[in-house]
């Protein structure tokens, strides 16, 4: 049996083994790209980002905060990046289970995701999306691959502040340390 994770879930305490939250992390019907990708390791890319982090020097709690400060923007540029900000009516729970940025019964649309495009690559990312169309979220890992941008969740400051988790190299939602350090100007 896996290790046993427990956390705070909706003002209780809930267990679920590695299993579970594994299960919570790969791609689903739910969340196609996931959190981490089928053949990743969580415990190898957490150690890999903490040595990278080391490297350079920087904290979780420094990115974490810089990813809040662009939600926190209504400029419609960060760091000379191009912002577009994709509003919803929900937002991810933590895979963790012990996070949520939006109350379930707030059914008002919200920014809840960002699209910082590469202040290098302004031209080229904009003929890239006008090419994608209608592709929308299937573009992103193209998008991402291309360092034509960074996509920012409400949910990645929790991720990266509480569990030192940076999103899979497999899903187009990861902050790369190094990347969000250049896009972020920190």
């Amino acid at each position: 049996m896996g290790r046993i994770i427990t956390n705070e879930y909706f003002g209780g305490l809930r267990n679920f083994s590695q299993e579970e939250l594994l299960g919570n992390l790969y791609p689903s019907p739910e969340f196609m790209f996931g959190y981490l990708g089928k053949n990743e390791d969580l415990d190898q890319i957490i150690a890999e980002d903490e040595k990278i982090l080391a490297r350079l020097g920087f904290s979780h709690e420094k990115i974490a905060q810089a990813i809040e400060n662009v939600f926190l923007t209504d400029e419609p540029t960060y760091n000379g990046n191009h912002l577009i900000r994709r509003a919803f009516i929900e937002s991810p729970e933590c895979p963790w289970r012990d996070y949520c940025t939006v109350s379930p019964f707030d059914l008002s649309l919200k920014v809840t995701e960002i699209i910082m495009i590469n202040k290098e690559k302004i031209e080229e990312a904009v003929t890239f999306l006008e090419s994608r169309g209608s592709e929308g979220t299937y573009c992103f890992p193209d998008l991402v691959n291309n360092d034509l941008g960074m996509i920012f969740s409400d949910l990645h400051p929790h991720l990266i502040r509480e569990h030192h988790f940076f999103e899979g190299k497999d899903t187009p939602y990861r902050v790369d340390p190094e990347r969000a350090i250049r896009y972020l100007g920190i």
